[in-house]
């Protein structure tokens, strides 16, 4: 057996992620759409949200935190 295809695991991973996107709040969702999707910067998520910088980088932490603590076992 070879090493897993990166296909594969973006596959596995977005799978597995759509649950606790799907749980989220709706500008959680946003953001890691915008931040990690389209790559998007801090200051032009602020804008499109109307959030201010301090807030926008809260949010920005906390969103992958809250994601990767839904993907640990229990």
């Amino acid at each position: 057996m070879g090493d897993t295809a990166p296909a594969l695991e973006l596959f596995e991973d977005l799978h597995t992620l759509g649950p606790l996107l799907r749980q989220s709040g709706e500008r959680e969702r946003a953001i890691v759409g915008m931040r990690f999707g389209r790559e998007a910067p801090q200051a032009e998520i602020g804008r499109e949200l109307n959030v201010s910088q301090t807030l926008n980088s809260r949010l920005l932490t906390r969103a992958p935190t809250t994601l990767h603590g839904g993907l640990l076992p229990r």
